[in-house]
């Protein structure tokens, strides 16, 4: 992902997703307030390339458009708005589509319809899948994102065959493996479970031959995938780097300021006005963008990796510290293949 500006402009939403970072983990009710909002895009201008909404669900948030347009007005090279998609009608895709090309929206598909369903709602696959088909019939640029569990995973090359089947103007697929927090932090009753070590050398190697066989699909968010990626022969260029540090800022619903959404800890304090050109001033903006981390300085793949800290959080582990699945995950592909 490039260096980005990350807003949080509501933590309402009309989906309670099993395994939603925001509101189980946070609250359901933040709302940023347009004024504050217009100015955090306004001091962002000439600093971050891309401006990215997100939520909770962004198109239940009444002053998003507004913000579209103060965000077009100041030359943001790219806005990116992150959607369930079950709010998509034909006359909001037209709208969108007045904005041009520099307008990118990415749309929930979490499987195919009985898994996406199981997890987000019954038909709320349909209503996402009919909302990307009215963005791509204006014109839209549309990604598909989707959480990868142990039965997305089963069913991931298939799923993806259908995707670009059903939608083939999209963009790409974008795949983010499943995060699992501490006990509070999901839906109450759920039991969720990440990739094992062995299930995520099996989507590096799904995606390095789903790639190879002409469909564009990425890893995001969790980078220490990127040197198994390159084991399997996928592009460098067209891995995920994280730019927690190094360019991207995320101002939730109720101003804290992170790395990035997934990150909650309010690394840089509260929002308030001239805090985007004084990032560098922080300790921890420096130890971001050096990758200080426990287990990772000396490490030859640091750069590669990054070692996401929203999963290393996620596990329980201090910002700064090392949840170790590395060495779980990398030895058996990546000893001979890279470091040798």
């Amino acid at each position: 992902m490039s260096a980005s500006l990350d807003i949080e402009v509501t933590r309402k939403c009309n989906l309670r997703c099993d395994y939603c970072f925001v509101g189980w983990s946070r609250d359901w009710t933040s709302i940023m307030l347009p004024k504050i909002a217009h100015q955090i895009i306004e001091e962002g201008a000439g600093l971050f390339p891309m401006l990215h909404f997100t939520g909770g669900e962004p198109f239940a948030y009444r002053a998003l458009f507004e913000l579209i347009e103060a965000g077009l007005k100041l030359d943001y090279g790219e806005i990116l708005i992150n959607t369930n998609g079950t709010l998509l009608t034909a006359a909001l895709a037209q709208r969108l589509a007045a904005y041009g090309p520099r307008l990118h929206i990415s749309v929930s598909l979490d499987g195919p319809q009985p898994i996406h369903d199981s997890v987000r709602g019954e038909g709320r696959y349909q209503q996402a899948a009919q909302g990307i088909n009215h963005l791509l019939t204006e014109g839209v640029r549309v990604t598909v994102m989707s959480v990868v569990t142990p039965a997305v995973l089963r069913v991931l090359p298939a799923f993806v065959e259908e995707l670009y089947t059903a939608h083939p103007g999209i963009v790409g697929v974008t795949l983010f493996p499943v995060g699992v927090g501490p006990d509070g932090t999901q839906k109450p009753g759920i039991k969720l479970y990440p990739l094992t070590p062995g299930e995520l050398r099996e989507l590096a190697l799904a995606v390095a031959l789903l790639y190879r066989t002409g469909y564009n699909v990425g890893v995001a968010a969790y980078p220490i995938i990127n040197p198994l990626l390159s084991a399997f022969g996928y592009p460098k260029a067209l891995q995920y780097q994280c730019t927690a540090g190094r360019g991207r800022v995320c101002v939730h619903a109720d101003l804290t300021v992170s790395t990035c959404h997934p990150v909650k800890d309010p690394v840089y304090g509260f929002w308030q006005p001239g805090l985007l050109r004084r990032l560098h001033q922080f300790p921890a903006h420096h130890k971001m963008a050096a990758r200080d981390f426990d287990g990772c300085r000396t490490c030859s793949l640091i750069e590669q990796c990054g070692h996401c800290r929203a999963f290393v959080m996620g596990a329980g582990i201090p910002l700064y510290g090392n949840d170790k699945i590395c060495r779980e995950v990398l030895p058996p592909v990546i000893g001979p293949l890279v470091l040798a």
